[in-house]
Parts: C-alpha cells; sequence; structure tokens
C-alpha cells in the first residue's frame, strides 16, 4: 500500500498514540514534549531550503498538504512532515525501507490528548492541540539549526494558523495551505466583513433575515448555517471553534504565501475576489487510479474537496450527496455552477431510493453537453499544471520566493 492510499484509512479525527520503534532513527532525539521520531532515508541536505509542513490531523487535509511536499522535495526542497504520534505511527507502519523518499522526513508529536478525552470532540481536540504543540514545533526548529539542516519555511494548513506564529518568533518564512475550496476559504477571511453586513453575529452565529450570502460577481451563494462552527454540538462549542478561526485568520495577515489546491478557471471569481489566494492544483490524490479507469462513467460522491478535484480533473460526472461543512458548497459549484453532477435527494429516513439513482444515472450518461463540459474542466486542468499554466507558474513563483530566501 503506498502513502497516500494508507492516509485515505484514517479516520476523520485522532487521539494520541504513544509511538516507538526500534527500526527507526531518532534524528532529532527526545525532547520535553515526547519522542519525535523522524522516518527518511540519506537525508543529508546541507544547503537545502528546508520546510517544516504541519497538517490539520484530518484526512482532507494530510492528504492535499503531502503531495504538495512530494512535489517540494522534487523540486530540490527537504520538507519535515510533521504528523501526530497517532497518525504518524499509521504512515510508518505502511512504509518499507524501499517506499521512503529522500529528503522526506516524517516527524510525530503528541497532539495532547489523554485517554479520557473523546477524540471526535473538535473543541478539546483544538485546545489540546495548541496546548501542546507549540513548544514541540520550537523544539524541532531549534535541533534542526544543531544538526546543520536549519529550517526556513512553515508550509502550515489554515486551521493550524495558530502555529504560523512559532514560525514568526523563530524567524522563517511562512505560508498557509488550504486543502478545501478556495470561496470557503474567502468567506472565513470574510468574518469581520460578513458581521458588519448583518450575516452573523458577533459570535458566529447566522442572522435568520441574512442567512444566505453572496461574497463577490459569479460566486456561489453560501449557507452560514453550513459554515464549519455553525455545524459543531453546542452553542458553546460553536463559540469556542468560531473564535478559533477567528484567531487563525489574523495570524494570515502577516504569511507570504496562502496557497490552495485549485485551479484559476474552476474559482475565478473567488480568486479575483480574494487575490491572496493562490491555486496550485490540482493536486494528485488517492483517488487517482481510480477515477483516471475509463470504465467509470460518473462518480457517487459526498462531495469532499479532495474528491471533487480529482473527479474534475479526470473528466467524471457527479451524483452529489453531501452531508457536512463545504460538501453543500461543493455540490453547489459541481451542479449548478460547473453543471458537471446532478444532487441526490434523501427521502426523510435520509435514504437515497434506487429508483433515484438509476434515473440520475441514466440522466447523467445520456447528457452529451454535461460530458463535454465535464472534458473541458479536464482539459483546463491539464493545461493548468502544465509548464506555462496558471498553477504551475504560482507552484514556481511561491518555490522560487523561498529558494531565494535560503541563508
Amino acid at each position: 500500500m503506498d502513502v497516500l492510499s494508507m492516509i485515505k484509512s484514517f479516520p476523520a479525527t485522532y487521539t494520541e498514540h504513544v509511538l516507538s520503534s526500534p527500526k527507526l532513527g531518532h534524528k532529532y532525539g527526545r525532547t520535553r514534549c515526547g519522542i519525535c521520531t523522524t522516518r527518511g532515508r540519506n537525508l543529508t541536505s546541507m544547503g537545502l531550503p528546508h520546510v517544516l509542513a504541519l497538517p490539520f490531523p484530518a484526512q482532507g487535509h494530510v492528504i492535499p498538504l503531502m503531495e504538495l511536499c512530494h512535489c517540494l522535495v522534487d523540486h530540490g526542497f527537504k520538507v519535515t512532515f510533521v504528523n501526530t504520534e497517532f497518525n504518524h505511527k499509521r504512515v510508518i507502519a505502511a512504509l518499507s525501507a524501499e517506499s521512503t523518499v529522500r529528503q522526506l522526513a516524517l516527524v510525530s508529536v503528541p497532539d495532547g490528548l489523554g485517554e479520557e478525552d473523546d477524540p471526535h470532540d473538535l473543541v478539546r481536540q483544538t485546545e489540546a492541540l495548541q496546548n501542546t504543540m507549540p513548544r514541540c514545533l520550537e523544539e524541532l526548529i531549534e535541533k534542526s539549526n544543531e544538526t546543520g539542516e536549519p529550517m526556513t519555511c512553515m508550509l502550515v494548513d489554515e486551521g493550524m494558523g495558530w502555529a504560523l506564529e512559532v514560525g514568526r518568533k523563530k524567524g522563517l518564512r511562512s505560508a498557509a495551505f488550504w486543502p478545501a475550496a478556495a470561496q470557503m476559504l474567502a468567506a472565513i477571511l470574510s468574518i469581520t466583513e460578513l458581521i458588519s453586513r448583518g450575516v452573523l453575529d458577533a459570535d458566529g452565529t447566522p442572522i435568520p433575515e441574512h442567512e444566505t450570502f453572496q461574497l463577490g460577481p459569479g460566486m456561489p451563494f453560501i449557507d452560514a448555517a453550513h459554515l464549519i462552527w455553525n455545524l459543531i454540538g453546542d452553542e458553546g462549542s460553536r463559540e469556542t471553534v468560531f473564535n478559533y478561526f477567528l484567531s487563525n485568520i489574523r495570524v494570515l495577515d502577516v504569511v507570504d504565501f496562502i496557497i490552495c489546491n485549485s485551479f484559476k478557471e474552476l474559482e475565478e471569481p473567488t480568486f479575483s475576489y480574494a487575490p491572496k489566494i493562490l491555486p496550485i492544483g490540482p493536486l494528485p490524490t488517492g483517488l487517482r487510479r481510480l477515477l483516471a479507469h475509463p470504465s467509470v462513467g460518473c462518480f457517487v460522491s459526498h462531495c469532499g474537496w479532495n474528491s471533487t478535484m480529482e473527479g474534475v480533473r479526470n473528466g467524471k460526472l457527479f451524483l452529489c450527496w453531501p452531508y457536512f461543512v463545504d460538501q453543500f458548497l461543493n455540490q453547489s459549484y459541481i451542479c449548478d455552477h460547473w453543471k458537471v453532477g446532478l444532487s441526490l435527494t434523501p427521502d426523510e429516513s435520509g435514504i437515497v431510493k434506487r429508483e433515484q439513482l438509476k434515473s440520475k444515472v441514466e440522466a447523467l450518461l445520456g447528457d452529451a453537453e454535461m460530458r463535454a463540459r465535464a472534458s473541458s474542466l479536464k482539459e483546463k486542468a491539464q493545461r493548468n499544471t502544465d509548464q506555462g499554466g496558471a498553477s504551475f507558474h504560482n507552484l514556481k513563483r511561491f518555490i522560487d520566493t523561498i529558494k531565494a530566501a535560503n541563508p
């Protein structure tokens, strides 16, 4: 099993898991925050720009950031990829000595959760991460200086934006990575504007009269009830998660880059509205082998962004069945804006019956115009990542800037 296929089997949230492996070297040694275990091979990389990459510990965040880091390695970077101990254990278990990647070190740190904590409690998880990880990251940076391979840049998932303050204190360049639709990030970055427009109140709760909003011309409408914090637990939990995002976006004001897994034509109005967000996609994911097969006629999807991007880059039609957070926005893109799919409508029991599924499949496969639009998106996706394409140019700009800052 390759790394990305294995990561795809991760649960949505994780708990702390003590990790030790006699087969692995401890490049950074034992630190005050526990054992930071690395996996790599021939990591003599003196003089290379060295990136510390930190994903949010969830499946849809780890996969695209790992892909981006493989790309950075291909362009002459060393990368230290930091996972929680639980995730790191799963990665190491799936790797053989032959499958390790030169200049990509996999490192584990604790997530701060105890045995009594519910790993599905997002509020507790975000609190634990902020309490535990900053000192661990500082020690990793300090240890890299001692080894003669100093870290020069932090590449951090927006969901871990608080970690960028660690890099700032240590004098590192910084970049944020967003693994979902650029429009969802634009909405999060526009929280204060949405409050002033009367869409949200001061604690992020939707105001009924203006609950559905549009950020700018040509952009899909978003239901404020589908913003991440409004789908979390009780009122106190929602307010905590809202403040977590509010804190993260304040830190983003000082980053050198905000990059995302999208491409220009896919969300062009959003990139006009929020020009600081640079698309570098589509990045491949664990679904690429399956969806690239010519016998796949359509894709029944929950509309997570990784799945959406993989379907688009392979020219597939969609049957959409979203159930959480940004998946509703992605369905709107697929069905209403790109017009390459149809939505499934569950009954009052949450079931989609076979008759509806059969009729929608027949409608999709019989729609020549829809197939043509899907093929057109596939071609645009490919052009963006080819040399000279917009995503190629944005990634090169990011790479060249970080390399130029390398001492």
